[in-house]
Parts: structure tokens; sequence; C-alpha cells
């Protein structure tokens, strides 16, 4: 649970370890707080305490960098065993199509109610910061005031004329938007980005659009890219069963992606705006993770381990990509594929299935890891941090601080 949850007014506590950012847990720790922020973190040498947590550590509150919010009433679509991404996209559009279908207010009632679910849970599970994607910039106000902040993808779609033009309406709009846009420094409440979803949803034209907008005005970017065997058939020929599913939501577009499409010109075009994030990259090979890791200071790759299981995918090379150089965060994805928006549960996942690669490297990837990506180049203290950027979890060994990973 986050800091600022274990009293409501101020309090001094005694705690076994703090994980700061650094990765180097500290023992037998003493934490004050007043005021709704926090004061002190120093060693605990007789200071006077009101509760100790003896089988407990401090850390960081995580950020989770790919979720749609939007998405957490759409549980129903998370496989139960795993499936082929087009088979699950198959259900993915019909449902959207479906909720699109009834009454407008409705819709976005529902929508808003989803939202705020999904900022509630992640809250709850000691995320502050997320990198959500959003169907409509107008929903961006619904997230105004919210007990978690973060950056809102606003997502471009448009293979066909008609969802083009719907997509360069509202490009034309965005900049003149009264939200903030600044993803530098420790920014507080909700900022802007934009999202071409993916190479096969988006027409060229729109991304070359996309890309413009995002540098004139310094927004940062989002993308779907080499997320599925099945895209990579679509780019290489233009056929497949993605091709088959997006035809049949007359989605396709014969004709308009130059076959055969390498990622690198994807990766060269994102480098370009001032920040960007590929989500996924489960199909991403070394020579693209070359040109990630030379630009590691604006990109990265977002990882999202258990929505990766979810589907009949290859096993993630996230060892080889971050010895390469590739910034790698994490990320939860939607309920429509995982089951909680607890990316301290992919941590844990990682930690369990990739042995070889230190807590604090994972620890950095939902902390300092996407604090830098962001654009704050000074790794912070834990004393610089509110009781709403710190978490308190529970310990399995108390002699072991990493020991909390083992709960999830």
């Amino acid at each position: 649970m986050l800091l600022q949850d274990v009293s409501e007014g101020p309090i001094s506590l005694r705690v076994r370890w703090a994980i700061p950012p650094s990765g180097r847990p500290v023992e037998d720790v003493w934490v004050r707080l007043a005021d709704e922020r926090l004061v002190e973190v120093a060693p605990f040498s007789g200071q006077p305490i009101d509760r100790e947590l003896p089988d407990s550590v401090l850390v960081p509150a995580a950020a989770n960098a790919h979720v749609h919010l939007e998405l957490s009433s759409s549980d129903s679509l998370r496989p139960t065993q795993p499936v082929r991404f087009s088979q699950w996209l198959d259900q993915m559009i019909a449902h959207r199509r479906n909720e699109r279908s009834g009454d407008q207010d409705t819709m976005l009632r529902q929508r808003w109610q989803a939202v705020g679910e999904g900022i509630e849970r992640c809250r709850k599970a000691g995320v502050t910061w997320v990198a959500d994607i959003v169907s409509s910039s107008s929903d961006m106000e619904q997230r105004e005031g919210a007990p978690v902040s973060g950056i809102g993808f606003v997502e471009c779609i448009g293979l066909v004329e008609s969802r083009i033009a719907e997509a360069e309406r509202m490009l034309q709009w965005l900049p003149h938007s009264k939200m903030p846009t600044t993803v530098a420094g420790s920014c507080v409440g909700w900022s802007i980005g934009l999202s071409p979803h993916a190479p096969y949803s988006v027409h060229p034209r729109l991304f070359e659009t996309v890309i413009l907008v995002a540098r004139r005005h310094g927004l940062p970017v989002a993308m779907h890219l080499a997320e599925s065997e099945e895209e990579m058939r679509l780019l290489r020929d233009g056929a497949g069963p993605l091709v088959d599913v997006l035809r049949k939501y007359d989605a396709w577009q014969p004709g308009v992606l130059p076959f055969p499409v390498d990622y690198a010109e994807y990766i060269n075009a994102l480098s370009r705006a001032r920040r960007s994030l590929l989500i996924h990259g489960n199909y991403l090979e070394p020579p693209h993770w070359d040109l990630l890791a030379v630009r590691r200071d604006r990109m990265a790759v977002v990882y999202c381990p258990r929505t990766h299981a979810s589907f009949t995918h290859r096993p993630y090379p996230l060892t080889q990509m971050l010895a390469a150089g590739v910034r790698v965060l994490l990320g939860t994805d939607s309920l429509a594929t995982n089951p909680d928006l607890n990316v301290w549960r992919e941590v844990a996942f990682c930690h369990r299935h990739y042995p070889e690669i230190a807590p604090a490297r994972l620890l950095a990837m939902v902390t300092s890891d996407v604090w830098q990506w962001r654009g704050v180049t000074r790794l912070r203290k834990l004393d610089s941090l509110g009781p709403n950027e710190l978490a308190v979890f529970p310990l399995s060994d108390a002699s072991d601080p990493w020991s909390f990973l083992e709960l999830w």
C-alpha cells in the first residue's frame, strides 16, 4: 500500500528495510511523516516512534508504463489459456464496436467508470504513475484530479480514408487543448501524448502527421510494435490471419502499406518525437535493439510480462535486450489481457522467470528508468518523495529486503 495510507496524520515509523531508487537496501530505517508530506528518512538510532513495521519494506511507488484504463471492465475478454493474437483481436474489435453501437451517453459513463476503477486499482497496488492509452482526447478531462498521474496517449487509428480523416481532425484540435503537455521533471497530474496504434492500423500518411504534430508540440508518442508473428507476416507480404480480421471489420485497405515493411523504419521515425515508447516489441531483433540502445535517453520498449503469457508468443528476450543496452520498462496492458493492473506483479513475474536479472534492475524498470525516460536525469532520494510516491509492502522473510516480491 502507499505510505500515505498508513496514517491520516503525523506519524513516525521504524521500518525493517528501505530500498531507495539506487537499488541498495538499507536496514532499520526511521521515517517521519507530517502534514501529508515526507519529512525525513534516516537510519534508526533511537528516535521516537509511533509504530514499528518489523516485517516490511519501504520502496518508491511504481510506474505502469503501458495500460488501457478504459478497458478495466473488459475482463471477460481475457484469455483463459494462451491464444493467437488475431483470435483475441477479433473479439476485442467486436466488443468495442458493440459498445459504440449503443447510447453514446451511456457508453461514455461506462468508459469513465472503468477509468475510475482502473485508477483505484493502480493506487491500491502502490502504482502512482501510468502511461495510459485513451481513445478520445476529450476523456483527458475525466482524469484531472485523480490520485494517479500520468500521460494519456490519445489513440490515432486509421488505415481507411474515413478513419484517417477523423484522426486528422483530432490532431488539428489537440495542440489547442488546455491540458498540460510537459513530461519533463517530476510533473504532477496528467499530460497528453499521441499513440499511432500499430503499423497495421495506421496509414503511413497519418503516421507521418502524428510524428510531425508530436515533434512540433513536444509530445511523447507510444506505438504498439512487433507485437505478434501475425503482424510480422502482414508487414512482410500483406497476408495472414490478421489481414482476415481487419478485412472482416472493413479496417483493411490493400495497397496502402509498402511491403515488406522493416521495423527499423518505424523506430527511426519514432525517434524524431521528443520521447517515445515502443509497446511490447516481442519480435524485435538485435539490429533493432541496437537502434534503440543508442537512443535510450528518449526511447524505451515496454514489456508486459503477464499479458505476453496470455498469447502464443515466443519467449520474451528480456535478458538479451537489457544486455544490448535497450531501456526496457514494465507495464500491465489492460484487464482484457491481464488479471489485474498491479505492475509489482509484473516485477515478481520477471523475478521468477528471469532469475539471472538482479532484483535492483527489475525495480529500476518500474521506477528510476521511467523517471529517466520522462526526463528526470538526477536519481531521486527517498526523502525527496512524498507519501503518495512511496509504498510499504510486507516481507515473506524479514532478513531479505527483496522477499516482498515472493508474495505477489
